[in-house]
């Protein structure tokens, strides 16, 4: 594969993503944050994790909703100016896009990739589905949407069944779909919580082999992982295992990570490999 933001040269890419939303998730655990708090929480995250990946040299893909975008737009156009690419994660973290019928998404998606390019001011090519709950692909490629990140070919109790899909990168009806990466042999995923609480070293050894297995890897994480949540008030009410190495250990396990990366592959923007006219997925 070849990378136009690495001077157009063969190399093995490495996307590491980030889901940027309204810090939603204390719903599914009982209880809600006040909406002001819910970007807060994704805003510190994103605050912190820039001045990290500019440290390392990493630019990377930002999945990001039209809601955080509206309430957010200054940081929004920090993540650009920073160099990084901002997708589309649809136009709320709480829409469920597989539910809806083709015209149905279609009207949701085109008025939130709206919103988003008139605050990214640029156009939007990449998709991911909130909670992986994708739309129809026709609406996505009527929605002008290049490529999509919405498969994680595992099975994730109570929540997806994509365990029998593609882990190669591939079309469908002229969809790019990048699926994001698991394990080899047990297609263990290897993201967000499992990569902070499986242990390190099978992590590194996953991770390598898909590199090695596939010809990329694609992780996922969200930028409220990156805030503190022992100074948080309600953070006990979250459960251990969603606050386990997040925050200082999350941003320690990622300097390992990108140094124990660096000689098998090579961080990238997803658009600078899939986009523009990259044939090799065809």
């Amino acid at each position: 594969m070849t990378c136009s933001g690495c001077g157009g040269i063969t190399i093995k890419p490495v996307f590491l993503t980030f889901d940027v939303e309204e810090f939603d998730l204390p719903k599914e655990r009982g209880f809600s944050l006040d909406r002001e708090k819910e970007f807060d929480i994704s805003t510190e995250g994103i605050e912190k994790l820039l001045p990290f990946l500019e440290e390392h040299g990493v630019k990377c893909t930002f999945f990001t909703t039209a809601s955080f975008a509206r309430a957010e737009k200054g940081t929004v156009r920090k993540i650009a100016a920073k160099g990084h690419e901002i997708a589309f994660h649809g136009s709320s973290h709480s829409v469920n896009y597989s539910q809806m019928n083709t015209e149905e998404a279609m009207g949701d998606l085109a008025w939130g990739k709206k919103e988003l390019e008139k605050i990214y001011r640029k156009r939007v090519i990449g998709f991911r589905a909130p909670r992986f709950q994708r739309p129809p692909e026709r609406a996505l490629e009527k929605t002008g949407i290049k490529y999509d990140s919405s498969i994680h070919p595992t099975w994730v109790s109570n929540r997806y069944n994509y365990f029998f899909h593609k882990r190669k990168i591939h079309t469908i009806k002229g969809l790019i779909e990048v699926p994001v990466s698991t394990s080899p042999f047990f297609r263990m995923p290897l993201s967000w919580i499992w990569f902070r609480s499986l242990p390190f070293s099978a992590m590194k050894a996953s991770t390598a082999k898909c590199i090695e297995e596939f010809g990329f890897l694609n992780l996922y994480f969200h930028s409220w992982e990156f805030s503190d949540f022992a100074e948080k008030d309600f953070s006990r009410r979250l459960g251990y295992f969603v606050k386990k190495n997040t925050g200082k250990a999350l941003f320690s396990l990622l300097g390992e990570f990108f140094e124990f990366i660096e000689k098998r592959g090579k961080f990238c923007k997803m658009e600078s490999v899939i986009f523009p006219k990259n044939k090799s997925f065809n």
